[in-house]
């Protein structure tokens, strides 16, 4: 039975997340010269543009993260206050959004090498529901450890990566997280969305909840529908480069097991496996797929598993906007 996490049934209970938003980047039409000290440390990057001869069409665009003015923001009316005092202490009276960033994290430990195969399958069907051509993974190079998965385009981008080692990076020792899931809308997303704003007092506001509770929910729905895509779309590159390295020199495998094993965390359901041993020319692809899993283990997620992973994302995201 092709069952929750087969390497740990309750591994699937403990995927819990914290929504927040991280960073906002908002275009304002004006000059921004003077930011209050107490807010500066919050404005991550500022770039005006303007004429000398035609200050009327200047604009700023700012950076901003409103987890820097007084630590960690986890509601959506702490947002706001946050947000506004940071917008008052740089002289920014009008502003369009134009990028808007949510982080979903976990605080284990171990959180981001126990869920990065899960948090795989989840961008990689977006990234096949979209046909999203900029996806890559980054590792370390010394230890060819994963610390990054990211897919973008010109509307969203999405990330999953290793909070822990950012920190170990950086010298952060006051962020939390150990594992972050980011959503991030981007230029073109809200150059749309602008287009259509009503421009009533709260609409930035109101646009940014609508963005991370109706839009991401969609694209998050219409890619649960595609996930046997996802599999064809891996096995494709995966049956090529077997079959390109199957007698190279130096050798890259000894057999089909071997290579299983070295792309076991491109294969994500017992389905998928059989049909890949069957591209391999395998004589009996259900009973190799089996033996496999006996011998060395392997761990499968079914439809169920990664559904009650996009539940989640939603849930943290309506916790984040409802409070």
């Amino acid at each position: 039975m092709e069952g929750v996490f087969y390497t740990n049934k309750d591994k699937l209970n403990n995927y819990n997340l914290t929504g927040s938003l991280h960073t906002l980047e908002i275009k304002s039409p004006a000059i921004i010269k003077n930011i209050d000290e107490n807010i500066k440390n919050c404005v991550e990057g500022m770039h005006t543009k303007f004429d000398e001869n035609d200050e009327k069409n200047a604009s700023t665009k700012m950076m901003i993260n409103p987890n820097k003015l007084q630590g960690d923001v986890l509601t959506f009316s702490d947002f706001r206050i946050t947000f506004d005092t940071i917008l008052a202490g740089a002289g920014v009276n009008k502003y369009n959004i134009i990028r808007a960033d949510m982080r979903f994290d976990n605080y284990d430990e171990n959180c981001y090498k126990k869920y990065m195969k899960f948090n795989k399958y989840l961008i990689s069907m977006l990234a096949v529901t979209y046909n999203v051509k900029n996806i890559f993974e980054t590792k370390n190079l010394f230890t060819d450890k994963t610390i990054s998965i990211a897919i973008k385009n010109r509307f969203f981008e999405i990330e999953n990566y290793n909070r822990k080692k950012k920190n170990e990076i950086t010298g952060n020792k006051t962020e939390p997280a150990r594992a972050r899931l980011e959503e991030r809308s981007v230029s073109r997303q809200w150059q749309e969305i602008n287009k259509k704003a009503n421009k009533e007092p709260n609409w930035n506001m109101d646009a940014l909840k609508k963005e991370f509770t109706e839009t991401w929910f969609d694209r998050w729905d219409k890619a649960l529908k595609n996930l046997d895509k996802v599999q064809n779309k891996y096995n494709d590159e995966l049956e090529k480069k077997y079959f390109e390295n199957k007698n190279a020199r130096p050798v890259q495998f000894r057999n089909q097991t071997e290579f299983i094993m070295q792309h076991q965390n491109s294969i994500f359901t017992k389905k998928q496996l059989i049909n890949l041993f069957a591209r391999f020319g395998a004589e009996n692809p259900e009973n190799k797929a089996k033996n496999y899993k006996q011998n060395y283990g392997i761990e499968f997620f079914s439809q169920a598993d990664v559904r009650h992973a996009v539940n989640e994302i939603k849930r943290a995201a309506l916790a984040f906007f409802g409070s």
